[in-house]
C-alpha cells in the first residue's frame, strides 16, 4: 500500500514537471518536440544492470522552446512485468546567449527508480556549462 501510494506521488511529480513546459508550449510557434520509443534487452545505469536480461519498453519526451527553456521525461518498463516501472526521469534546463558565440547552460534532472535497491540509485543532478559556438 505505501508502495502504490509512493508510486503515484512520483507520478504525479513527473506529470507536473512535464506540464509545467505546456503553457509556453501553446504560445511558441518554433518549439521543438521530441519523442522516442526503444525496446532494449536490459536496462544498464552507469555500468550497472537495473533490470535482468529481459526486454525493456523504453519512452521519451521532451520539448525545447524559443525562449531558452528545455523540458524532458522518459520512463522504461520490463515488458513482463511493467509495474513498478523500471526508472523514470524528467528534466529540465535553460540556456542564454551571452555573446554571439557564446552559450551559459543550466539544468536539473531527477532520476528514479521505483522498487530498485530501495532508493539507492535514486538521485538528483544539477549541471551548469558554458559552450562556445564558431
Amino acid at each position: 500500500m505505501a508502495f502504490t501510494r509512493q508510486l503515484r506521488r512520483r507520478i504525479a511529480l513527473v506529470s507536473i514537471a512535464t506540464g509545467a513546459g505546456l503553457p509556453w508550449a501553446a504560445q511558441a510557434q518554433s518549439s521543438t518536440v521530441n519523442g522516442t520509443v526503444a525496446l532494449s534487452s536490459q536496462l544498464v545505469d552507469r555500468g550497472l544492470a537495473i533490470t535482468q536480461d529481459t526486454a525493456v519498453l523504453q519512452g521519451a519526451v521532451s520539448i525545447a522552446l524559443p525562449s531558452g527553456w528545455s523540458f524532458g521525461a522518459s520512463a522504461s518498463a520490463e515488458l513482463r512485468d511493467v509495474s513498478p516501472p523500471a526508472e523514470a526521469f524528467v528534466q529540465a534546463s535553460r540556456y542564454w546567449r551571452i555573446a554571439p558565440d557564446w552559450q551559459f547552460q543550466a539544468g536539473l534532472v531527477y532520476y528514479d527508480y521505483p522498487g530498485r535497491g530501495g532508493g539507492a540509485f535514486n538521485r538528483t543532478e544539477g549541471s551548469v556549462n558554458w559552450i562556445y559556438r564558431d
